[in-house]
């Protein structure tokens, strides 16, 4: 029992430090590159927030995409099985309008090459280290963009721009 306890306290460390954003974390490959001239060019809309949303049998995805003049980003997704759930992740990042400050996990860069958009940014990793990702897209026209993702297969998905009153600050402590 004390095995066991030991055991689960070590687990519930690693999660809390993970979360913390304390552990080590791969470099981002794509350097930061203010993106406005390029977003101008193409005339796409950022100040708000680009979604995908998809329904497998009785579960739901949503993945958001926050794009900041400045190259930074912001990646994040959630699953939920019922309304009750969709509803308090939606109210962290819509109604509380802010984007998590403590950890890189979803945080990253983005560069823009004509209609061409890819992006790098941090997920949790195995063990004590925050892995690199990477996904490569679209921008279709000034409202949707189709990216490259992998749940469980590579899927062609289409995230199309939703206006928010007030957009998440990018100030963050990850990407410099």
């Amino acid at each position: 029992m004390f095995k066991f306890s030991l055991i689960v306290a070590f687990i519930i460390l690693l999660n809390s430090c993970a979360l913390m954003g304390i552990f080590l974390r791969d470099n981002l490959h794509i350097k930061k590159v203010d993106q406005t001239s390029s977003i101008n060019k193409i005339n796409l809309k950022v100040d708000g927030v680009f979604v995908f949303d998809q329904e497998m049998n009785t579960y739901f995805t949503r993945n958001f995409l926050f794009l900041f003049r400045n190259g930074t980003c912001y990646y994040w997704g959630y699953g939920a099985s019922n309304e009750e759930e969709k509803k308090y992740a939606e109210k962290l990042y819509f109604e509380q309008n802010n984007l998590p400050q403590s950890s890189p996990i979803g945080w990253g860069i983005y560069k823009i090459v004509s209609d061409s958009l890819h992006i790098e940014y941090w997920s949790s990793g195995f063990g004590t280290k925050y892995a690199r990702n990477s996904l490569k897209g679209k921008v279709l026209n000034e409202n949707t963009i189709q990216m490259d993702i992998n749940k469980r297969e590579l899927i062609s998905a289409i995230f199309i721009y939703q206006p928010l009153k007030i957009k998440p600050d990018s100030t963050n402590r990850f990407v410099k």
